[in-house]
């Protein structure tokens, strides 16, 4: 008796409430962080159970799975933390601690136990419809389309409202596997033929696979089913957009804005096709329309206000995004994120960062930190920078790879180059045969003077990508600035010309190839060829040490002259200057 009591008192020093505590987010995180935004546990639990059932009395086994689960949970071993949350749920009968465990595993990415959790807490709340949802989105993510489909037919039968149960399909099955949701809306066809809702479903399934013609003709069917449905005009259009049918898709639309001449999404989606199209003043005319009637409608309001953005009209643009920010609806961090970027662009840094530090939640969370921490490193906090960086990634951590890369890049740009290939390494070690990871290293490790790994990257990225000419390139180019095997780097290079003909960088590497196995006159053709294309500094410095081995000394001091002018910090052009002109 006096274990248990021991054990309750820890539970509680550890900040975890009694009766299995079950709060409203993961205890691996503060409550107050952003991560429910992306991590999938939000997309199907949006409340715990307290309140539904009655308190359980828990046997020491189970309460010391709880412990064990919550130390490791704060030391930071989530996989550990989520076997003991399992063993804890699966040994009681209170479905507070399913939902507890659920939060944990989904957190940790472990589908498949999450699912087996799941399946015990339904057989305890049967009628549970965002569990349902859960099992719909889980059994998915684990390739088990039919028991998706059972789930997703009970959630149909027992709603009062299916639209709604669609809406909110759309994102359960964003992460799910293609052919398997187009097996899932086929049975869910079959079973619902005359639902519009699913004809509609199934649409947009199709149109995200590029099954455009499939699209087309569910779209076609829904409409048949519900006239006149704005939603499905829509799709059809965007069908025949993708299938190639432009002309067609607009005649459509024409002649449904004539049917529906009030229809705000008919005016809005108008605008939105214009503005791809470029027509952007006829685009701000349908988004002006769409404001006149619906004065609070975002996509309007970010539209135009990124019109004005694009033409440097700062007022204007500003006014539309203070409107977005008196929205009580996520439209403000979006706005709060636009305003960023007017200040960006106005040279206000200072006033830049604190608008991108108001972007606590929405579509643009991610890349606000990142734009956040480009500022800050370049006023000299790189240290701020990356800690904000890595405090993003265990807010999302499906965003890591993404930050790690970013980091990387700011390191680099700091002349950071060990650190980077630190940040790139790290990277390496979760993802392995990444090519981003992969040249990145390689490029940080060239600028650290590290040959013999940017060569091992090098080549493990060709393996992986064996036409890639921007590689091939950079692999010749290494060997001839830093080795003598000039010959095997002018294989590379030649490689890389097959592939890329025009490209300037490939022209002037074989130039500088020619250059090193001494053919000059070779080189010569190549290098003026690159620097005809552009002067830049180093083909410039290139083109004069070939002048000068050719004994066309006053051309080769012409040409570096004439790029020190257009480039006075270039370290290359300055060094191969001090070298012949001391």
């Amino acid at each position: 008796m006096k274990r248990t009591t021991g054990i309750r008192r820890l539970l509680v020093m550890l900040g975890f409430p009694l009766i299995l505590v079950v709060q409203g987010g993961c205890a691996l995180q503060p409550a107050s962080s952003n991560r429910s935004l992306e991590v999938p546990e939000k997309r199907v639990l949006a409340s715990d159970p307290a309140e539904l059932w009655p308190q359980e009395v828990l046997g020491g086994k189970a309460l010391y799975d709880i412990l064990l689960a919550e130390i490791a949970g704060k030391r930071g071993y989530i996989g550990v933390s989520s076997r003991h949350y399992i063993a804890a749920a699966l040994a009681s009968q209170d479905p507070r601690l399913s939902a507890r465990a659920m939060r944990i595993t989904l957190y940790a990415r472990e589908y498949a136990a999450a699912l087996k959790v799941a399946k015990h807490w339904i057989a305890l709340q049967p009628d549970n419809p965002e569990l349902r949802r859960s099992l719909v989105y889980l059994s998915m993510r684990t390739g088990q389309g039919d028991e998706a489909l059972e789930h997703l037919v009970y959630l149909l039968k027992t709603a009062e409202n299916r639209d709604e149960v669609y809406q909110g399909l759309q994102d359960i099955l964003s992460d799910s596997d293609p052919l398997l949701v187009m097996e899932l809306m086929a049975g869910l066809l079959e079973l619902f033929p005359q639902d519009a809702s699913a004809h509609l479903m199934y649409a947009r399934v199709s149109l995200q696979s590029e099954l455009y013609v499939l699209a087309q003709e569910h779209a076609q069917q829904a409409m048949m089913l519900r006239p006149q449905w704005e939603d499905a005009i829509v799709l059809s259009i965007q069908a025949q957009i993708g299938a190639g049918k432009k002309s067609q898709a607009l005649e459509e639309l024409m002649l449904a804005l004539k049917r529906l001449p009030d229809s705000l999404v008919l005016h809005r989606f108008y605008g939105q096709l214009l503005m791809l199209d470029k027509q952007l003043q006829a685009a701000s005319e349908q988004f002006l329309w769409v404001l006149s009637r619906q004065p609070e409608d975002a996509d309007s309001l970010t539209a135009l206000g990124l019109f004005a953005l694009e033409d440097k009209r700062m007022e204007v643009a500003t006014g539309y995004f203070a409107r977005m920010m008196a929205l009580k609806n996520s439209a403000r961090f979006n706005a709060y994120y636009y305003m960023g970027l007017v200040a960006q662009k106005s040279g206000q840094g200072t006033q830049a960062e604190q608008w991108l530090e108001k972007v606590t939640q929405g579509k643009f969370r991610v890349e606000a930190i990142i734009q956040r921490a480009a500022l800050l490193q370049q006023r000299g906090a790189l240290t701020e920078a990356r800690n904000l960086l890595r405090g993003m990634g265990k807010e999302q951590p499906q965003a890591i790879r993404r930050l790690l890369i970013v980091e990387s890049g700011l390191l680099m740009r700091a002349a950071r180059y060990e650190d980077a290939i630190d940040v790139f390494s790290q990277g390496l070690g979760r993802w392995q045969n990444d090519l981003t990871l992969l040249y990145g290293r390689a490029e940080a490790a060239m600028q650290a003077g590290q040959v013999k790994r940017a060569e091992e990257d090098l080549k493990a990225f060709l393996e992986l990508r064996p036409e890639d000419g921007s590689a091939l390139n950079t692999l010749g180019y290494l060997l001839l600035e830093k080795t003598d095997r000039y010959q095997e780097a002018f294989i590379y290079i030649e490689r890389a010309l097959a592939l890329m003909p025009d490209n300037q960088a490939v022209i002037d590497s074989m130039g500088w190839a020619y250059y090193r196995l001494g053919n000059y006159q070779q080189a010569l053709e190549y290098l003026q060829q690159a620097y005809a294309i552009t002067a830049e500094a180093e083909i410039a410095a290139h083109l004069g040490e070939i002048l000068w081995m050719l004994e066309r000394q006053q051309e080769a001091e012409q040409i570096w002259r004439d790029s020190l002018q257009q480039f006075p910090d270039d370290p290359y052009l300055q060094e191969v200057m001090q070298r012949f002109l001391p």
